[in-house]
């Protein structure tokens, strides 16, 4: 005899949105794994080290965030009287 059973399952999806920290911009979505991964989109990270410690900042930016920000750490640091090595 073959008797069957139906099992209504439900599954849960977590899905991570992303926008820009300084303009607001939607950046897109990712979904997370099993495992806990997931793709951050536009995650922006700069280290140095200084005085025996490292500093950070992290941030979602889109490309045009990413590249005013940069451009103003360049010009801080220049500011400060850094130069280009070449």
């Amino acid at each position: 005899m073959d008797k069957i059973e139906k099992i209504t399952r439900t599954i849960e999806d977590r899905i991570h949105h992303f926008y820009c920290d300084e303009c607001h911009e939607y950046l897109g979505n990712s979904k997370e794994y099993d495992d806990g991964y997931y793709h951050k989109i536009g995650n922006f990270e700069l280290r140095f080290y200084l005085r025996n410690k490292w500093h950070k900042v992290e941030k979602y930016l889109c490309d045009d965030c990413r590249e005013k920000f940069l451009q103003n750490v360049e010009n801080t640091l220049v500011g400060l009287g850094f130069s280009l090595e070449r």
